[in-house]
């Protein structure tokens, strides 16, 4: 019978194999061979050139016609073809195999709602990089490619269950449907890969991305309790795509909130989104896994539509940064739109730069990058005719395109009062914000910023990371 070697499991072709502490992996491997018996050798190649320290080593051994094989100390880098051969009793290579492509790097979960899942046109978008993977919907390592989300490819009847009319089957809808998802024009552009874009821009580690996104789900169908139902429920198709990949993930990009934005749940966001945060991490084993997330933008609605809701999600997601260690939030308040709802690849690409940024600090310690524009301190002058509002964490200094805006002043009782007649950016104070005021304040004032549900903000700092919608904030007496 004609040698042969066959991969079974393990690392696969395209995978993204997560590093350690040290900068280094693992790749372990198995399968069926002929003869049924040998050693195993393998051996790491880098533009069909081995790896230093990687060539041809004992790796293994075969029995019974199953063979498995290891090879410790990968370094972060990639794409790389892992060579493995047979032995035979002498020593001479009678059957070989390779697994192609793998890299070694950082694995981000991308989860959340559409604005995670992506409508941006995927023309628009720049070309794939050999530096970022995915593991795609229905489990398989490919080179990351939009759409990130096709859902009725997933393996979890969670994300293609909704998607079923009543009268039509998965099976029915899935070649049309693998069609519509792949042309030119569909949409799909989500923030995930020019996260992954530009974060590989600045610090050189491959990425492999692991998409779990649900159109439309609020976080109650992100309900940690509905882990046990496994790929039935969104909560547990994610733990059990983190376990598939080997368990150990770098961080978190979620993007989610607009199906909470009501005045029942809103008020509750905060809370509920932290210990979604923290019953993640406890299940992921990381009490410190880095959660990077995006505010909720812009809704375009009829002006009669309700903004409380929106505005209570905005502020306890901006909140939960002080709730919690090793989270960061970014504004999308004044990306652009595709529709009335959702952000267009312009929009995408500039919310995937902004978290790229945030993970850059969180997890490579660039502590270059600041967070952005945090509220810091609203103060008045004594005759209540000026506020000034100073931000911390500020790139170098606040900029606007024109005329600064996006600021509200109103009563206790939350009416707009249209008593702002300038912002000053001044030259002396650059991470500060004046507002001048037609009439002394009343009592009771509060600010706001990116205010309701279809804003005007234009106001970010040296490195475009945008200020974060705020509000209710109390405006304060002067001092003394």
């Amino acid at each position: 019978m004609a040698a042969m070697m066959q991969v079974t499991g393990g690392t696969a072709d395209f995978q993204v194999v997560a590093r350690d502490s040290r900068d280094r992996a693992v790749a372990s491997v198995r399968g069926l061979c002929r003869p049924m018996r040998g050693a195993i050798e393998a051996r790491l190649c880098d533009r069909g050139a081995p790896v230093a320290g990687l060539d041809w080593r004992q790796a293994g051994a075969a029995a019974d016609g199953e063979w498995a094989a290891k090879l410790a100390n990968l370094p972060v880098g990639g794409p790389y073809d892992l060579e493995i051969r047979l032995l035979d009793a002498s020593r001479k290579p009678v059957a070989a195999t390779t697994v192609r492509s793998i890299l070694v790097g950082d694995l981000w979960v991308l989860a959340g709602q559409s604005n995670m899942q992506g409508v941006g046109k995927i023309s628009e978008l720049p070309p794939a990089i050999a530096a970022v993977h995915m593991f795609s919907i229905d489990d398989r390592w490919a080179l990351a490619a939009e759409p990130l989300h096709p859902l009725l490819e997933s393996t979890d009847e969670a994300h293609w269950r909704p998607w079923i009319p009543p009268d039509q089957t998965r099976e029915g809808m899935l070649e049309a449907f693998r069609r519509g998802a792949r042309a030119p024009d569909a949409p799909g552009v989500g923030p995930g890969l020019p996260f992954a874009g530009e974060l590989y821009r600045l610090t050189q580690v491959p990425i492999g991305l692991l998409p779990c996104a649900l159109g439309g789900s609020s976080l109650e169908q992100w309900n940690p309790a509905l882990k046990g139902a496994g790929g039935r429920s969104l909560y547990g198709a994610m733990i059990r795509r983190i376990a598939a990949v080997g368990g150990r993930v770098r961080g978190m990009l979620w993007y989610q909130g607009e199906s909470d934005a009501t005045v029942e749940m809103g008020p509750t966001y905060r809370r509920r989104f932290a210990d979604f945060i923290r019953a993640v991490r406890k299940d992921v084993k990381d009490p410190g896994l880095p959660v990077l997330f995006v505010q909720i933008g812009r809704f375009i609605v009829p002006p009669d539509s309700l903004p409380q809701g929106w505005e209570l999600v905005r502020e306890g997601q901006r909140r939960v940064e002080a709730d919690l260690d090793h989270v960061a939030v970014v504004p999308a308040v004044d990306a652009s739109l595709v529709d009335l709802i959702h952000l267009d690849t312009a929009g995408q690409i500039e919310v995937g730069r902004r978290l790229a940024l945030q993970a850059a600090r969180e997890v490579f310690w660039r502590k270059e990058f600041a967070r952005g524009p945090r509220l810091a301190e609203v103060k008045t002058n004594a005759d209540r005719t000026a506020v000034t509002v100073a931000f911390g964490e500020v790139n170098g200094r606040l900029r606007a395109e024109g005329r600064p805006t996006g600021f509200v002043i109103s009563d206790a009782a939350g009416e707009s009062l249209p008593i702002i007649t300038r912002v000053d950016l001044p030259e002396e104070s650059p991470t500060a914000v004046v507002l001048r005021l037609g009439q002394p304040l009343p009592e009771g004032a509060q600010l706001w910023y990116g205010r309701g549900l279809d804003p005007y903000v234009n106001l970010t700092d040296d490195r475009d990371m945008g200020m974060l919608a705020f509000g209710p904030v109390p405006i304060p007496h002067p001092a003394g």
